[in-house]
């Protein structure tokens, strides 16, 4: 029955849309408000209770096939990311013993699958953009929680370690980036950044991603024109 609750309230967040778009880091969390709970009335743990307003968008890649499907992403990270943090003896909140729970759900054969994976969007090589979490939902991904509360995760499908994705993948993404600069003013152009800019310890989303030659040039001067098209 509180399964059952919970996935009925997840599908009315899907259903009437959410008015903000926002590895739990070895740090503090974010600054609980007055009254704050991190626990639903059934107990269960509510890990988007702390999200905010959108000003950020997280590049990253898979690091895995290029056609890993959405269900592999979120096992992995459901082990690598969910896992851990419910082993912990970490206080706040304190989950040792438990089994994660994301809180996130995706239909799935007329059924809410809940879901571990840690990005809003995948693009693939082909530029086809596939929708993972809600822009309301926290993704476990830039490994810092108070960017994660206020960011949107954009994923390139591949591991580019040592390569940049496809020029169809980096129009894709400039355009949906600039779809958000265009809805929440507070993402501004400096405002999108690689994981590694916000956890050192990563090369996410690649070796070349930085530098005067990096590719993250090539996709800042799409969003570039793409914002500047929209204006005209």
């Amino acid at each position: 029955m509180k399964k059952n609750l919970l996935i009925l309230l997840t599908l009315g967040l899907f259903l009437v849309g959410c008015a903000h778009t926002p590895q739990i880091a070895q740090q503090s969390l974010a600054v609980q408000p007055a009254g704050f709970s991190w626990f639903h009335r059934d107990g269960t743990i509510n890990w988007d209770a702390q999200v905010l307003p959108i000003d950020t968008i997280v590049v990253h890649h898979s690091a895995l096939d290029p056609n890993a499907t959405w269900v592999r992403i979120s096992n992995l990270q459901k082990e690598t990311l969910y896992r851990p943090r419910y082993e912990s003896s970490d206080p706040e909140p304190y989950l040792k013993g438990q089994e994660p729970h994301s809180g996130h759900f995706r239909p799935v054969g007329g059924e809410w699958r809940e879901v571990f994976y840690a990005y809003h969007w995948l693009v693939r090589p082909n530029g086809k953009c596939e929708r993972l979490l809600q822009d309301c939902e926290v993704g476990w991904q830039a490994g810092n929680w108070d960017v994660n509360c206020r960011s949107i995760a954009i994923c390139f499908a591949g591991d580019f370690t040592d390569g940049q994705p496809t020029d169809e993948a980096l129009d894709a993404c400039a355009t949906l980036i600039a779809g958000y600069m265009k809805n929440f003013p507070a993402i501004k152009i400096e405002n999108v950044i690689g994981h590694r800019e916000v956890n050192p310890k990563t090369i996410c989303p690649g070796n070349g991603f930085l530098g005067p030659d990096g590719w993250k040039q090539t996709l800042i001067n799409k969003v570039h024109h793409n914002v500047m098209q929209s204006l005209k």
